[in-house]
């Protein structure tokens, strides 16, 4: 078996011409998680402007039983696709039901979990809200293995 070169500590050496590309993808990526925050954050402000103080703290009880659930959408699906060195249309389809059966049951367990919710906070409204967040993740489904083909 034939070694990988070696730099002069005995660390595998980059192929030519990687060290440039890794420099880019990482000021790529932090400009991206850059602009991400800012969007979050800019986002959080207007939608707690135009909400009321009861209104957004209805949203603050339901997130993170939303958060939670959609942490298992992609099961690692995504990660397939973009690990793989290649990856055919019929794989790729598969993988998108696949996705959209997962956002399905997520969906349906979230929808599952509203009377618990609303029971919980006492207040219907989170019920229903959570119910409705179901809606979300599966919109969230359909762009799932698209974005990871893209990435």
């Amino acid at each position: 078996m034939a070694q990988a070169a070696a730099d002069d500590q005995g660390r595998p050496a980059l192929a030519p011409g990687m060290g440039p590309k890794a420099a880019s993808a990482m000021l790529f990526m932090g400009m991206a998680q850059t602009g991400r925050l800012v969007l979050t954050v800019l986002s959080t402000v207007v939608v707690a402007r135009i909400l009321s103080p009861g209104d957004y703290g209805l949203i603050a009880m339901v997130a993170p039983v939303t958060a939670f659930v959609m942490f298992f959408q992609d099961l690692g699906l995504n990660s397939a696709t973009i690990q793989a060195k290649s990856i055919s249309a019929e794989q790729s389809n598969s993988l998108f039901w696949r996705n959209m059966l997962a956002s399905v049951v997520i969906a349906l367990v979230l929808v599952a979990l509203s009377p618990a919710v609303a029971w919980f906070y006492a207040d219907i409204r989170a019920g229903f809200l959570t119910a409705a967040s179901a809606l979300g993740v599966l919109l969230g489904g359909l762009a799932l293995q698209h974005t990871a083909l893209m990435t």
